[in-house]
């Protein structure tokens, strides 16, 4: 019964031409069409600590190299470490693996926040490439300008050594210095054939000290030097939006402990969920019955109608007319009452439909498997709530691909 559970069995195709879960994609309304994580822009809203939970703008939070300067880690065992306080000094301690911070070199803080942090050798360095990256991306953009008004300034640089009527000498000075290439003051590293050898008694000097791997990973320029504590990475919360229309299909409250969406386009919100009811037996030379469960999630009225694909020539057919059914919306009281509802059972062996509850109903389809375990299903379906029409016309039937992986 675990394998019938899993959303892996049953998979939806994205606008994409992609194979996902339902609980895996979107749904624009504005487009009418299903999205995925690969064909939507994902965008960091904001930037906060999963501990204090500060919020830090983008700006500050690249200069902060998306750490939290007042959560610290332990560089052993992972854990958030406290704060301690010996009358008027301070200092961090771990309470799982007991690591505190005067196993390390850092003195007693009369503050608990702002620690000393190992500066990077290699700082320097890193900050003049930076700078020369920034400055190639300056002159790429300067460059798709001038390819831009190339038409409309064909005497320019003569008009403008003669005369600066407009006062435009400034502007176009600039502009030119942006365009020279910038000098080289980074040291250039040669590759040389004489690579020194390596002492291993260097290496494993002591092997009491020999740190675990996933704490060198951590602090890599702490080697053979005393641990000190790791600052808290930043978590990053997201907002998708879609690539045809450029609207919002997920976007949070603000505010990092806000729990609620203002606005949530998920699929399984206004796409009928199909499942399998149970395990299909599947027999050699004959047809194999399989039981399926659709499920209205909606908070609307929903018509659905079940027919084969005809373009999947590789996939398990099912020798059946389509299936028209339509589906109440969700009540989300019912689910909450405790006293059973009654289940409207078919016994009849000609009818498709299994049994009726609420906004569930359960079908039966005659599969042929003789060339593939996968069956492929077009799901069509029309409701109110999948369009943002303003005008008062009928529902558009909507459709979407569905296979359904029989074995596991």
């Amino acid at each position: 019964m675990d394998n019938i559970s899993h959303n892996r069995r049953v998979e939806y195709e994205c606008g994409c031409n992609e194979w996902w879960p339902l609980s895996n994609l979107f749904f624009c309304c504005h487009c009418s069409k299903t999205r995925c994580h690969s064909c939507a822009y994902v965008e960091i809203d904001q930037m906060f600590c999963s501990n204090c939970l500060e919020t830090v703008p983008p700006g500050e939070a690249r200069l902060k190299r998306n750490r939290c300067h007042n959560c610290h880690q332990c560089p052993v065992c992972e854990t958030i470490l406290f704060v301690r306080a010996v009358g008027e000094n301070t200092f961090l301690t771990c309470g799982t693996c007991r690591w505190t911070t005067k196993d390390s070199d850092i003195p007693f803080q009369t503050t608990s926040t702002n620690w000393p942090m190992r500066e990077n050798p290699l700082e320097k360095e890193l900050n003049l490439v930076e700078d020369q990256l920034r400055g190639f991306a300056l002159i790429e953009k300067s460059k798709r300008d001038t390819m831009k008004f190339s038409k409309r300034r064909s005497n320019t640089a003569s008009s403008l050594t003669l005369t600066d009527r407009y006062n435009l000498q400034f502007s176009y000075q600039k502009r030119k210095k942006t365009m020279e290439k910038p000098t080289v003051e980074a040291p250039i590293h040669e590759a040389s054939e004489e690579v020194p050898e390596l002492d291993i008694n260097e290496v494993c000097s002591n092997k009491r000290e020999i740190l675990p791997l996933e704490t060198l990973i951590r602090q890599p320029l702490d080697y053979e030097q005393p641990l000190r504590p790791v600052r808290m990475l930043l978590t990053p919360r997201k907002a998708i939006r879609c690539k045809e229309c450029d609207h919002n299909v997920i976007k949070l409250d603000h505010g990092p402990c806000a729990f609620k969406y203002k606005v949530q386009y998920f699929a399984r919100n206004y796409i009928p969920e199909v499942k399998l009811s149970r395990e299909p037996e599947l027999l050699r030379d004959q047809s194999t019955i399989v039981f399926l469960s659709i499920a209205n999630q909606s908070m609307d009225k929903i018509d659905v109608k079940l027919e084969h694909q005809s373009d999947s020539k590789e996939q398990a057919k099912f020798k059946m007319e389509p299936i028209e059914l339509s589906l109440p919306p969700a009540d989300e009281a019912a689910d909450l009452c405790e006293t059973p509802l009654p289940t409207t059972r078919i016994d009849t062996n000609t009818d498709p439909v299994v049994f009726r509850r609420r906004h569930r109903v359960g079908v039966r389809l005659e599969a042929d498997c003789s060339n593939s375990t996968v069956l492929g299903i077009r799901l069509s379906y029309r409701s109110e709530l999948l369009s943002m029409q303003t005008e008062k016309s009928p529902p558009e039937w909507l459709f979407s691909n569905i296979r359904v992986h029989l074995t596991n």
